[in-house]
């Protein structure tokens, strides 16, 4: 057994927990505070990502990285960043253009004249998300659809907040469904074990797949759900 005194405790001597935790807990206290600065209204989300960025670089200043580490950090978040943001204009455009088309319009009095009810477009909306899901990725799903299902959704009633987690879900459960659920081709990317099949994996993702479409259920029931917590 591990004892104390000159017999080992299990943890490596030249790695102390001290500085370790230290280290950890001003990352935490960098973290709670930007989200404070944000929930007590001291800040916009924006400006709290600012504030949070130039917190890191200090912390990373503090604890020695240099200008060269610092320049390849710098142009790794502009590579992931840079399509982002180019995505994000682009989407703009687009919802700009089905706008000014009418093609929302057209497309909320289609499926209104449907007869389906409030139920029945929702349905039909998470469908379409988790066909999509099985086709592309979310950031894609998301800025294709919303701008289309948004507007009809806020005409049927629906909680803004509620839809947004409720869209959001099944788009992620879309990304598990067979037969092209592109996380399970993810995972089935990230293994070592090339002998793992991809209908193993779906198996395995089967329980995660019910628990999220009853959530979906669960918040188009009961939307206080979604929008107690951001209500406090």
């Amino acid at each position: 057994g591990v004892t104390m005194g000159d017999q080992p405790t299990g943890l490596p001597s030249d790695e102390p927990i001290g500085p370790l935790l230290r280290s950890t807990g001003l990352v935490v206290v960098l973290v709670m505070g930007v989200l404070a600065a944000i929930w007590l209204g001291l800040c916009t989300p924006t400006e709290g990502a600012g504030v949070g960025a130039v917190g890191a670089l200090v912390l990373a200043l503090i604890k020695g990285i240099k200008p060269r580490e610092i320049r390849d950090v710098v142009l790794d978040v502009g590579r992931t960043s840079g399509p982002l943001l180019l995505l994000l204009f682009c989407a703009q455009l687009y919802s700009r253009v089905l706008s000014m088309t009418g093609f929302t319009e057209v497309a909320k009095s289609f499926l209104l004249a449907t007869g389906l009810g409030a139920w029945g477009i929702l349905t039909v909306m998470v469908g379409i998300w988790f066909v999509l899901g099985c086709l592309i990725d979310s950031i894609s799903i998301i800025l294709l659809t919303v701008p289309i299902f948004a507007p009809i959704a806020a005409h049927l009633g629906f909680d803004p907040l509620a839809f947004a987690i409720i869209g959001i879900l099944a788009i992620e459960t879309g990304l598990l469904t067979p037969p092209f659920g592109i996380l399970v081709f993810t995972v089935k990317a990230a293994v070592p074990d090339r002998t793992v099949e991809l209908a193993e994996i779906f198996r395995g993702a089967i329980p995660y797949w019910i628990v999220l479409i009853a959530v979906v259920v669960g918040i188009a029931t009961f939307p206080q759900l979604a929008t107690w917590l951001p209500s406090l």
